[in-house]
Formats: C-alpha cells, sequence, structure tokens
C-alpha cells in the first residue's frame, strides 16, 4: 500500500487525490485498518489550496482477507 506523506507547498498547486492506508491502535488493545482519500479544494479566486478533504473508511475485513 501507498503510506501517507507530508505534502509540500509546491506539491500542493496541482494538488491530485492521494490515498493511503493505516491501522490505528484502539483503546481495547486491537487495530483497525483504514484508507483514507484525501484532495485539495482551491481558492475561487487564486491558486492556493483553502481546504484539504479527507474521507476514510474501515478497511479491517478487506485487509484480513488479503492474509
Amino acid at each position: 500500500g501507498v503510506g501517507c506523506r507530508e505534502m509540500k507547498p509546491a506539491e500542493t498547486r496541482n494538488l491530485k487525490p492521494e490515498t493511503c492506508c493505516y491501522r490505528i491502535r484502539c483503546r481495547n488493545g486491537e487495530y483497525i485498518w483504514f484508507e483514507s482519500t484525501c484532495h485539495g479544494l482551491k481558492n475561487q479566486h487564486s491558486e492556493n489550496i483553502d481546504e484539504i478533504i479527507a474521507v476514510s473508511r474501515n478497511i479491517s475485513e478487506r485487509k484480513q482477507a488479503e492474509t
């Protein structure tokens, strides 16, 4: 899978949707796998990215089926 990484300011000008998979440890010690897709929304009057929209979903069942 693709890992999350820090975006540099120059990269955000042409920000395309990017997906990453990661796992989060719950309070009970179990891990849940997530997949997040992020994309930037440009300002109407400039080329600047004003917002980043992220959609995340639990993919634990899919990851378990892969093993």
